[in-house]
């Protein structure tokens, strides 16, 4: 098939040439577009993208729900930092119950069959959220910057700054349904269009050069500003030590920027008809990335708050070559140990008799008196060692021991 025909096939498995077809001809209803309709470039991989997606929805609500819980329990809501966390939580439970799933839905579907109220509040729902944690993570950086500089200034009021955030993120997606269109089918064609809809965004010049706004106010000005102060606040912390230093490196590891790569994907791919698969699976990944600190954030302040010894425990876990190997050598050991018992013990026996006959020899000193009486001693402890058991019945008798014992 050549390229021109290629185009020619995408073409016409676009869902508005469908509909094209159907105006044309409205007695010749061969699919429900009211139904969901699958893109064709998602026939064979749906399930796997269904699939990490539920994974990272459950894994994401079951981690923040845990955060959430500990917070709680030993009272950490007091510090202005988990307080912040607590409203990333927030944030975070939000986009996998809600955003996760019908993001997932609308990337999937040809058609749209969510109606027209979602056609206008999704794109709200989307990115609310986003601008939340994006603020959370600035006024994060903001509140550590103010308490290096300057400890004795009191902290930022977290739980007043959190409602903020929400009031902010709610003003900047107001302006969404203007630049929105649903389209209704149906008042058009009842009979062939009936539960049938379109929407789409209204793409005007005004419509672009809010969007190059909104970008760069909440993606281009909070990163330069916490890049900025965290470059302030490690010349700081160069000149400080202690376990305040220590305390303000690790808790710097908080930051997790990778949502904002979608509003990058979105600003760098431009879609064509012959590209229009590969945009479609390619935003899918990048939308499934941008969701990943719904688990890392929760996952890196568990990290942070395990002792030393929890975090050597957990690391030994994974260390599977490491103990397999120590399970080998302590058996090993545990094996060898009787060994080497017995054969000090027979060492031990072997030398005594030995060293006795010697010993009562060498007492015998001076005269002819003196010499009988060494010989005398000499046979006496020959006769006793005679009598005792022999070295070669004592290591004989031991590798019998040996045997028995192993």
């Amino acid at each position: 098939m050549s390229e021109e025909e290629d185009a020619t096939y995408a073409w016409r498995n676009q869902f508005i040439f469908k509909l094209i077809n159907r105006f044309k001809e409205p007695g010749n209803e061969t699919e429900d577009f009211s139904k969901p309709l699958l893109r064709p470039v998602f026939y064979n991989i749906y399930p796997l993208l269904i699939f990490v997606y539920s994974l990272l929805i459950i894994c994401g609500i079951i981690i923040n729900f845990s955060m959430f819980y500990h917070i709680l329990k030993f009272k950490l809501y007091r510090d202005p930092t988990n307080a912040f966390l607590i409203n990333m939580i927030i944030s975070d439970v939000i986009k996998c119950i809600f955003v996760l799933p019908i993001s997932l839905a609308v990337m999937l579907i040809d058609n749209w069959i969510f109606g027209k109220f979602l056609c206008f509040f999704l794109p709200i729902l989307q990115d609310i959220p986003f601008h939340v944690s994006m603020m959370t993570y600035m006024l994060i950086a903001v509140d550590r910057f103010r308490m290096i500089d300057d400890p004795g200034k009191p902290r930022i009021p977290a739980f007043v700054c959190a409602l903020g955030t929400w009031f902010f993120a709610v003003c900047i997606v107001l302006p969404y349904p203007i630049y929105t269109t649903y389209l209704d089918l149906e008042s058009y064609h009842q009979t062939s269009f009936k539960g049938v809809g379109m929407c789409f965004a209204n793409l005007a010049e005004d419509m672009q050069d809010y969007m190059r706004g909104l970008f760069i106010g909440t993606y281009v000005a909070p990163l330069s500003i916490m890049a900025y102060l965290y470059v302030k606040a490690s010349r700081e912390l160069q000149n400080v030590e202690g376990p305040l230093a220590i305390g303000i490196l690790e808790a710097s590891r908080y930051e997790n920027n990778a949502e904002n790569d979608i509003i990058i994907a979105k600003l760098a791919l431009h879609e064509t008809y012959e590209n229009s698969g590969y945009f479609d699976v390619s935003y899918t990944v990048f939308v499934w990335i941008a969701f990943l600190p719904t688990v890392t954030t929760p996952g890196i302040y568990a990290s942070w708050q395990m002792s030393r010894m929890a975090k050597e425990r957990l690391r030994g876990y994974f260390r599977f070559s490491n103990r397999l190997r120590n399970a080998r050598e302590d058996s090993t050991a545990s094996r060898s140990e009787p060994q080497t018992i017995v054969t000090s013990n027979v060492d031990q026996l072997h030398h005594f008799p030995i060293g006795s006959i010697s010993g009562s020899n060498c007492g015998s000193t001076g005269g002819r008196a003196g010499s009988m009486r060494g010989s005398t001693r000499g046979s006496v402890s020959t006769r006793g060692s005679s009598n005792a058991p022999s070295p070669d019945s004592l290591s004989i008798n031991n590798m019998r021991r040996m045997t028995l014992i192993k």
